[in-house]
């Protein structure tokens, strides 16, 4: 007697101690020690139980929001691996970030939650990594970085860029294929840093077009990341220094300004950036990124150089007037979070409170039950969907409609409207 569905899928459950909490519950998120970027990503950071790739140029931030999430990692109690390809691992930058790297009882051994392993190969690395999340011990797993994973084949024998890439991206893809379903088991969160790289055209460009550029591993750790994240930097800060072996003044670079998009999200809504403040040696700025929200939200008025705050975010240093206390410049008010920890904590409290309500006061959309439909529709007939048309003016020419229609054989979406321009 052949069995029910229920039972077959009760079976494997059963074979592989699974339940149905786990596939359908939350697995939750790391945060990744930025607000800002916490919001952006939707789920309030990380999700667990997912690959995450973040890439961009060099010195743009990726290690420093990975060593942020590690330092969260293990405030939360987690263990921590850390595969360093590169075996470039700073220790002083990381402790610096809030990493413990030794033991407290024992300086000269490494600190139980975190497990740093300098891999000679792609193959090497990626084994150890299997096991480290198989033990259902580890929180978060780095890859530092894909463009320093080198295969075997590789390390032992000279081989050109050409073999060198197909190879990377055939170790990488067939190791990613049974790493994944081991993350989500062990609702492990796994960062693997990536570089961004120009591509070498074979045929020469035409003159003003835009470089292409892509990003080292092939094509399946764009697919098996649940979230991509694009890091660049738009602007840097510079303060004067009086230089000792010169005797003059120069502008030293001392902060940076990132702009980070999600490129990918299967958890939320992609596409969505943020602007984050990076001090050099320090890390991003929490206080930078809860003055946006609170700027950008009204909270805090700002009138030129000077910053309004409201009484519940007020500090005894604040410059009093009839406008209310204010401060200026943003460094003002960043030297004041980073010298009163406890005022800092406030104001990213405050933000989170203003990110909080816009959440609540998001649309929900309620989505309208569609008739099945087994036919071809008449392309004559007007479309069934009406399009979303926004407030405006007699004067403003006509929006364009684009409806969407339920195309037949369950073919997918298809979207009405004018044809393209070729």
């Amino acid at each position: 007697m052949s069995k029910t569905l229920d039972e077959i899928i009760a079976a494997a459950y059963t074979e592989e101690g699974l339940t149905e909490q786990d596939i359908l519950g939350d697995a939750g998120a790391v945060s990744s020690g930025n607000l800002a970027l916490d919001h952006i990503l939707g789920v309030g950071g990380f999700p667990r139980g997912r690959s995450i790739e973040l890439s961009g140029l060099s010195q743009s931030g990726k290690t420093t929001v990975a060593c942020a999430v590690i330092a969260g990692a293990q405030r939360n109690g987690e263990k921590v691996v850390y595969v360093d390809f590169e075996q470039a691992l700073d220790e002083p930058y990381l402790n610096a970030l809030g990493v413990q790297t030794r033991d407290p009882k024992d300086p000269n051994r490494f600190h139980p939650l975190f497990k740093p392993y300098p891999a000679a190969s792609l193959e090497q690395g990626m084994e150890v990594a299997g096991d480290a999340v198989r033990s259902g011990e580890v929180g978060v797993i780095v890859f530092d970085s894909v463009a320093a994973m080198t295969p075997r084949k590789s390390v032992e024998a000279y081989s050109d860029t050409r073999t060198l890439a197909m190879e990377r991206a055939r170790v990488l893809g067939n190791a990613l294929a049974s790493l994944n379903p081991n993350l989500a088991r062990t609702k492990t969160t796994a960062i693997f840093i990536n570089h961004i790289r120009d591509v070498i055209e074979t045929s020469p460009t035409r003159p003003g077009m835009p470089k292409r550029t892509t990003t080292p591993g092939g094509t399946s750790l764009k697919f098996y990341a649940s979230v991509r994240c694009e890091f660049a930097v738009v602007k840097t800060f510079k303060h004067e220094r009086f230089d000792v072996l010169t005797g003059e003044k120069i502008d030293e670079p001392h902060a940076v300004l990132v702009k980070v998009k999600v490129t990918k999200n299967k958890l939320a809504p992609p596409f969505q950036s943020a602007e984050l403040y990076l001090e050099l040696g320090k890390g991003f700025s929490n206080p930078y990124s809860a003055m946006s929200v609170l700027v950008g939200n009204k909270v805090v008025r700002k009138a030129g150089a000077y910053y309004y705050f409201p009484d519940s975010i007020y500090h005894p240093q604040m410059k009093s007037g009839d406008k209310g206390p204010s401060m200026q410049g943003i460094q003002s008010v960043l030297d004041l979070a980073e010298l009163d920890t406890t005022w800092g904590v406030s104001l990213a409290d405050a933000a989170r409170s203003v990110l909080a309500d816009h959440r609540k006061q998001a649309p929900q959309v309620i989505p309208e039950p569609i008739e099945p439909d087994h036919g071809e529709p008449d392309p004559c007939s007007e479309p069934a969907v009406e399009a979303l048309s926004l407030d405006e003016s007699p004067t403003d020419p006509p929006a364009p409609v684009f409806a969407a229609t339920r195309a037949s054989e369950g073919s997918g979406v298809r979207f009405g409207g004018p044809p393209p321009t070729r």
